[in-house]
């Protein structure tokens, strides 16, 4: 659907509530643009603004404004560079769009030029998933058991040394694990660590893990993520079944809220269940004092 004068809008409005509710009927980065652009007064946008009100990538910023424009729920306005701007006719039904977008039915039954009825029920619009994005704590990981051992009252305020290196850290886990095969660091890696012999619950699966080390100072971001700060957009594009990130210190809340998100766009891509962890500073320390003689090995190896 290409940009509609005002007229051209009014006189299509179902059809045009329809085409756009689908284009926002799942919680990924098109909705997130669109709600925070239209949650706001702001009238122009730089896609660097964009990025950073959302928290998405500049590239994944740059392609849900793309995405929103083609459909003609956001103007583009050229220049250099490039800005969006909210359409009015957009702003007018945003409620009634965005209900439509979060209900199936009330969507399916919206009455249009090709569907007038408003008493026949259409089938769904959207496809029902059975993946979902599942957060699991370290203690809910059968191949770390032994943590539950360790109370977090008993930790200490700091363990010696107070940071592993990234690559000490990883051995640690890859003798937990049982790893015989050691996956090299380069520096296009979209993973730290690829396992499938990590247990949750009863079964094996496959884990890709993100480790930030001391190399990284003060709270951990999304932007401290790998060199286009993308790191769990790539841990994310991997064949995994659970996505970890591991840091030593402070965690912003970014970092979760985009793995949450991330793996709620894998599992309803994939149909399949996502799982996520997030293993902060105290955990760190009860995986280190819960298996001191595996990492003890990975330090003096």
């Amino acid at each position: 659907m290409g940009h509609q004068t005002v007229n051209d809008f009014w006189s299509n409005r179902e059809e045009n509530l329809e085409a756009w509710a689908q284009t926002l009927r799942y919680k990924g980065k098109n909705r997130q643009v669109f709600d925070a652009l239209y949650s706001s007064s702001k009238r122009r946008w730089l896609i660097r603004e964009i990025a950073l009100k959302t928290g998405l990538s500049a590239k994944m910023a740059s392609e849900a404004a793309k995405a929103l424009s083609d459909k003609g729920l956001l103007t583009p306005n050229q220049g250099n560079p490039l800005t969006y701007s909210k359409r009015p006719e957009v702003y007018r039904v945003k409620d009634k769009l965005l209900t439509l977008a979060r209900n199936p039915k009330k969507l399916a039954s919206l009455a249009t030029k090709r569907r007038p009825s408003k008493n026949v029920i259409a089938q769904p619009a959207v496809a029902y998933f059975r993946g979902r994005a599942i957060h699991v704590t370290i203690d809910e990981i059968a191949s770390f058991a032994r943590v539950k051992r360790i109370d977090k009252e008993q930790v200490p305020e700091r363990l010696d040394p107070p940071r592993l290196s990234e690559d000490t850290f990883k051995r640690g886990i890859e003798n937990i694990l049982g790893e015989r095969a050691r996956l090299k660091d380069w520096g296009g890696e979209n993973l730290d660590l690829y396992s499938t012999n990590l247990v949750l619950g009863k079964k094996r699966v496959a884990a890709g893990i993100a480790l930030k080390g001391p190399a990284k100072s003060g709270p951990l971001t999304p932007g401290k993520m790998g060199k286009n700060g993308d790191q769990i957009q790539r841990l994310m594009s991997q064949s995994i079944d659970i996505a970890i990130v591991q840091y030593e210190g402070d965690v912003a809340v970014s970092v979760p809220y985009q793995l949450e998100k991330l793996a709620r766009e894998k599992a309803r891509s994939e149909d399949k269940n996502i799982y996520f962890c997030l293993i902060n500073l105290l955990d760190s320390y009860r995986l280190r004092l819960a298996y001191r003689k595996e990492f003890a090995r990975a330090e003096g190896s």
